[in-house]
């Protein structure tokens, strides 16, 4: 809403055949303000890195300021900086199909805020991510959206632990 981000985001890639991966999403409201500074290093001896920085913004609001300044250094052959962004707004189109469905602009965009949430629980890399969007969810969007995404998640989880420890002769 009126928050500002300042976030800097700084990964330096020593190792050889090391892999990275920075990504970031969520939604700018109002007269909410962003800054991210995504940087990749790719230092001398990273022979084979691979550094991946991917951002998703949505942007809901005409007051709205989103700054994205990813930068790759690069001091070693042979390996591999990626920056990739997907910056926008829901699409007049998109509302006008959901408005004939039933949906105010505001539940349409509501819509899309879950979906980024429920992406962001479920498929959360480590744990203190996952927390961190729970407890987000749970202040955005109420305390029983955020435990269903979380179920959701840990049921995802369970089914792909289970799958990989099935074992068997073929």
């Amino acid at each position: 809403h009126e928050e500002t981000l300042d976030i800097n985001h700084l990964v330096r890639m020593r190792g050889t055949s090391t892999r990275a991966q920075l990504t970031e999403s969520g939604v700018l409201n109002e007269t909410a303000k962003k800054t991210l500074r995504a940087t990749i290093d790719l230092i001398r001896g990273a022979k084979d890195a691979q550094g991946n920085e991917i951002e998703t913004v949505m942007i809901l609001g005409d007051d709205v300021v989103n700054k994205t300044m990813p930068v790759i250094l690069c001091d070693e052959d042979d390996v591999a900086g990626n920056h990739g962004a997907t910056i926008g707004s829901v699409s007049p189109e998109q509302l006008d199909y959901l408005a004939a469905r039933g949906l105010s602009r505001q539940a349409a965009e509501q819509l899309f805020v879950r979906a980024l949430f429920e992406d962001a629980i479920i498929n959360a890399p480590e744990e203190i991510s996952h927390r961190v969007a729970v407890e987000r969810c749970e202040a955005e969007l109420g305390a029983e959206i955020a435990h269903d995404y979380d179920e959701a998640a840990a049921n995802d989880n369970s089914s792909s632990e289970a799958n990989s420890n099935k074992g068997g002769v073929a």
